[in-house]
């Protein structure tokens, strides 16, 4: 049995765990730090697990140690805490720890804990939850591979290691998060510059060559050799023309003009079917979506790796970028994110200048750049605070009053294995020799003994003279450099060294084990300063006593906290300027623009939005008050005159104008500070509104008091000042979109009232040609019977049935009329019934033969069914009135993939090559067949009959 550990061990231990804790970076270095008593006592295995979002639910096990290095790691595991009760045991309790003698004979032990005890080997377990500032930090736990029993000593040791370890793994924890933010805002800062470089070119892009050139900044520099930009046909999307192009290599220059036929490929099937994302093939040779013609057709220009890049905007396809490589090539998530940005943001712009509609789209794509631009700007500000290194140096520097000099001393780039000099950036010479200068650049060469620091925490030489380890190169050059013994330790940042703070002496040196452990201690704190610059009173305690350095941890957890709450309160920050983007992106006036302004500066502000005569200072007369809130409500629509805004030219170049007093302000001028203070005007901060480099405007905050604004304030009014430049110029073009769409609403019912007039006229010439013609006849004969009562009463008969006859054919063509007069009929009686009229109508009134043969009633929607039915009319009509035939044959039969109507008669035929300038009817079916996306076949030859045939799909 293990015998027990007096007083002074237990201070011993948790002194050397306290060092080890100070200079820990990683979870392994904490875990290693306090597990130096649980191995002393028997323990087997060591864990420290990471809570997720710093709830008790989940625990990731982010370091172990065992023993038995062949059983296997939990490393990386996530453990529902849910399902474990020995956690939630620990929970109640969570500043001390839970011992578990015999885990095969405890009721806190369920299913899944056995699990791990039988695949593991364990028998009793120590568990200490850390909990700091109220959060859940981590886990830690000891496991023993027999029952072992916990006596207070234990709990007395075990306690304060939970304690210290707490404290270091919740400053592990946001270090590390910092990092990891910081790399995330490198990369976002990297792909918004190109998107931000692509959206600037794209934005003075006027034709398809430019738009082209813009998009393909970033595919050139990935080894695109060629970039290629096709419009679809407005009359058969089909085919692809190219309408602009560029390219490295004489093989993959197309020609503008150049037609595409896009059934006959693969290729487009991918992005046809995927139109908001970017098709992406490494090597269209080996791909399995290329089919034998397209390869054939990518050989012929020498192509191995594509990308197409489709363009849709408001649901049309507009046209396709094709960017071409000459060799395979790889793409990544990254290339996927940027191409698909470039695709949607193209599109607009393509189908803008179709459509000579770009100012929108460019509006829209600057306000999104400012919005990342701002976003960047304020992140900026939090990272880029830091005090000097000569500070740092200062401090350390009385750690070790007999060293002579003491140095900073960073490797070019931050990195020792790349450097080729090592940077001496601060030094402290108490000789006053002068001997090594601050900006001094040793070569990395002059230096081999580095390859051996390489991974030291703490470099120690105390007599360079007579240290093995010293080889000639390095003795000369620290000879030459007064340097006999060195110290110091190493910076690093994870596994890369950056260099380091060095202690040198002229003479031989001792360094005690205390100098080690507090060198090492201050090397963590030096790490901290340099890449945070905010520890600087944590290196100055550093120089105490063993018992100080708790201090000092104490300290360094203070300091985290309060940068903590400084992050809070930029996030905050950052919060509030996001919901009012949010809001004035979703304001549609100007009225609700300046009314989502109200509580960004605290206090009885007015907000008030003026724009200068025609959008532009320069030219402007007047400014005009457009909305406002509070007392300003009533001053909208004032209009005032720019000479009594002199003070204006004096701040032209401030994009900010703040005045916390109006009566003593030195520059405004008496006149204008009576005008603010008769209006009651007191105090204002206001932002300058500019649009493509134009001084539109101001955004005003207006006081009736004087006051102070702070700096948040001012930032805050800063931050929203892009918003609402982009929101200033998007509500102005919703305006004017506005005002076009009711232009084209009125000049759309121009058109439904010219096309009933014309509608209204077709029927008259069809009354006039069919039903006036027979009535007339009606009365003739009508006549001619009456007279034949008298002279001829045997001729009775036959003009009675002539005029029966007659009036068939009238009924006929009258019900035809009523037919097209009434849509609603096609719903009613059908399409086959309307035909079945139509033959009808024509067989009674020109004696013509004409028979049919119809499937059952098409289920098709009204419109196509009127379509249909017209084209119907006017080819029989064509036929009667051009073609003299005596048989017409009027089919509509259902086949394998829709409908197919024929209209064949054997009439006098014409030449389908030959132009009929003034008639509508071909053109009328032609235009009818694509809005049914259908097919019209159109045969005939003089003196052969003519067959029209129109074939739809379902």
């Amino acid at each position: 049995m293990t015998q027990p550990i007096l007083l002074p061990q237990e201070m011993d231990f948790l002194y050397q765990a306290s060092q080890q804790l100070i200079i820990a970076s990683t979870p392994s270095e904490i875990l290693e730090a306090v597990s130096g008593y649980a191995r002393a006592q028997g323990a087997i295995v060591g864990s420290l697990g990471y809570f997720e979002n710093f709830q008790p639910e989940w625990l990731v096990i982010v370091a172990e140690w065992k023993l038995d290095a062949g059983t296997t790691t939990l490393i990386g595991e996530r453990l529902r805490v849910t399902d474990r009760r020995l956690l939630q045991k620990s929970f109640a309790e969570p500043t001390t720890p839970l011992f578990v003698e015999d885990l095969l004979n405890s009721e806190l032990v369920g299913p899944e804990t056995l699990l791990l005890v039988e695949q593991f080997g364990i028998r009793a377990v120590a568990i200490l939850p850390l909990y700091a500032n109220s959060r859940w930090i981590a886990n830690i736990s000891f496991s023993w591979g027999e029952p072992h029993h916990f006596s207070d000593h234990d709990l007395r040791l075990f306690s304060a290691l939970q304690q210290y370890a707490a404290s270091a793994v919740a400053t592990i924890r946001l270090f590390k998060q910092t990092l990891d933010r910081a790399v995330e805002l490198e990369i976002a800062k990297r792909e918004i510059e190109i998107l931000f470089d692509f959206s600037s070119q794209l934005l003075v892009s006027v034709t398809p060559q430019e738009v082209l050139e813009a998009v393909s900044g970033y595919v050139r520099d990935n080894g695109a050799a060629s970039g290629h930009l096709f419009y679809v046909d407005e009359l058969d999307s089909s085919w692809l023309e190219l309408v602009a192009e560029w390219s490295l290599i004489e093989s993959q220059v197309m020609g503008i003009g150049w037609q595409l036929s896009v059934p006959d490929r693969s290729l487009p099937e991918r992005w046809l079917s995927h139109p908001e994302q970017p098709t992406l093939i490494a090597d269209v040779m080996s791909s399995e979506r290329a089919n034998s013609a397209s390869r054939a057709l990518l050989a012929r220009f020498g192509v191995r790796a594509f990308v197409a890049l489709p363009l849709i905007s408001k649901g049309r396809w507009i046209g396709v970028i094709y960017f071409l490589w000459d060799s395979p090539h790889e793409f990544d998530a990254r290339d996927e994110r940027i191409l698909t940005a470039l695709q949607r943001q193209t599109a607009p712009v393509i189908d803008s200048l179709r459509l000579l509609d770009q100012t929108r789209r460019r509006a829209l794509e600057l306000e999104q750049t400012n919005q990342e631009l701002n976003l960047l700007y304020r992140a900026s500000e939090v990272i880029n605070k830091a005090n000097s290194y000569a500070e740092i140096v200062e401090a350390v520097a009385y750690f070790d009053p007999e060293a002579d000099v003491v140095t900073l001393m960073l490797w070019e780039n931050l990195d020792w294995e790349a450097a080729d000099f090592l940077e001496v950036v601060v030094v402290f010479d108490r000789t006053g020799t002068g001997v090594l200068q601050s900006g001094a650049r040793l070569p990395k060469t002059d230096f081999p003994i580095a390859r051996h620091m390489f991974g030291q925490r703490v470099w120690l030489f105390e007599d360079a003279h007579t240290d093995p380890r010293v080889d000639a190169v390095t003795a000369a050059n620290w000879g030459q450099l007064n340097i006999r013994a060195f110290m110091g330790p190493a910076l690093y940042i994870g596994e890369c060294w950056q260099g380091g703070i060095t202690f040198h002496s002229s003479r031989p040196r001792h360094y005690s084990q205390r100098e080690i452990r507090l060198f090492a201690a201050i090397g963590d704190l030096v790490v901290a300063a340099v890449e945070r610059v905010r520890l600087q009173q944590e290196t100055e305690a550093a120089r105490q006593q063993a018992e100080a350095l708790a201090r000092i941890n104490s300290d360094l957890l203070e300091q985290t906290q309060r940068r903590a709450a400084e992050l809070e309160a930029a996030n905050q920050e950052i919060d509030l300027l996001y919901h009012i983007g949010q809001t004035i992106n979703s304001a549609n006036t100007y009225t609700e623009l300046v009314h989502a302004m109200l509580g960004i500066i605290s206090g009885a502000i007015m907000v008030g939005l003026y724009f200068w005569e025609g959008w532009d200072y320069e030219r402007a007369a007047h400014v005009e008050l457009v909305a406002g809130t509070g007392e300003l409500v009533v001053l909208i629509g004032q209009k005032i005159p720019r000479e009594a805004l002199a003070y204006t030219g004096k701040l032209a170049h401030d994009s900010m104008i703040v005045i916390e007093d109006v009566a003593r302000d030195d520059r405004l001028d008496a006149a204008t500070v009576a005008r603010y203070l008769d209006r009651g005007l007191q105090a204002v901060i206001s932002i300058r509104l500019y649009v493509h480099g134009r001084w539109i405007g101001a955004l005003t905050f207006q006081s009736s008091v004087p006051r102070s604004f702070s700096l948040q304030e001012r930032r805050l009014v800063s931050g929203v000042g892009d918003y609402i430049r982009g929101a200033v110029e998007r509500i102005r073009l919703q305006q004017e979109t506005e005002a076009a769409r009711q232009a084209a609403e009125r000049f759309a019912v121009q058109a439904q009232q010219l096309a009933a007039l014309e509608e209204r006229n077709r029927l008259a010439r069809e009354l006039h040609d069919s039903v006036s013609q027979v009535l007339y006849s009606i009365s003739l004969w009508g006549h001619s019977a009456r007279a034949f009562i008298k002279s001829d009463p045997s001729r009775i008969g036959e003009s009675v049935s002539y005029i029966l006859s007659l009036a068939e054919v009238g009924l006929a063509e009258m019900r035809t009329l009523i037919f097209e007069l009434r849509p609603e009929s096609f719903e009613e009686e059908g399409l086959i019934s309307a035909l079945t009229k139509q033959a009808d109508a024509l067989r009674a009134r020109h004696g013509i033969h004409i028979t049919t043969e119809f499937c059952a009633e098409p289920p098709l929607s009204l419109a196509t069914k009127s379509d249909l039915y017209r084209i119907a009319r006017e080819a029989l009509h064509n036929a009667i009135k051009h073609a003299q035939p005596s048989h017409i044959q009027l089919s509509l039969v259902e086949n394998a993939s829709g409908y197919r109507l024929e209209i064949r008669d054997d009439g006098l035929g014409f030449d389908t090559g030959q132009s009929f300038p003034g008639h509508l009817g071909l053109k009328s079916m032609r235009e009818r067949t694509t809005a049914l996306n259908g097919t019209l076949s159109i045969e005939s030859a003089v003196g052969a009959g003519t067959c029209i045939t129109l074939t739809i799909q379902l």
